[in-house]
């Protein structure tokens, strides 16, 4: 009995899926090489998106906080003359709702009454338009 032509394609088998095996081992070792470094660059640039998106929002914050201080400091140099127009638009409020509560000064009549109301307003308005 001859075994070397058995032994033969037997070895050649065995050394055929080995080398299948090893050639399908270096793929998949390749694959997740490159997967590995895909991941390490996207990393990086969501690393660096990071810190872009953060000194953006510091950015914002800063400026945020300038404009609080603005506000602050016209408003405090506003104050005078919202206190003004607040005593103005009193005097006014007390005017209308004398006029409002004064009775028609020709019962029956509203043309009349309004055309006699404007002129007693008129009347004591100061002449030049003031």
């Amino acid at each position: 009995m001859n075994f070397t032509p058995n032994l033969t394609a037997g070895l050649g088998l065995a050394l055929a899926l080995s080398l299948a095996a090893n050639a399908g081992a270096g793929y998949i070792y390749l694959q997740q090489r490159d997967a590995l470094a895909v991941a390490g660059n996207n990393l990086e640039h969501k690393e660096g998106e990071t810190v872009t998106a953060r000194a953006a929002a510091d950015a914002c914050s800063a400026s945020v906080e300038a404009l609080a201080a603005s506000a602050a400091v016209m408003a405090s140099q506003l104050e005078p003359l919202r206190l003004a127009a607040q005593q103005r638009a009193g005097k006014h409020f007390a005017q209308a709702d004398k006029i409002l509560s004064t009775p028609a000064a020709v019962p029956g009549d509203a043309c009349a009454s309004a055309q006699k109301r404007v002129s007693e307003i008129l009347a004591t308005r100061p002449k030049g338009g003031g």
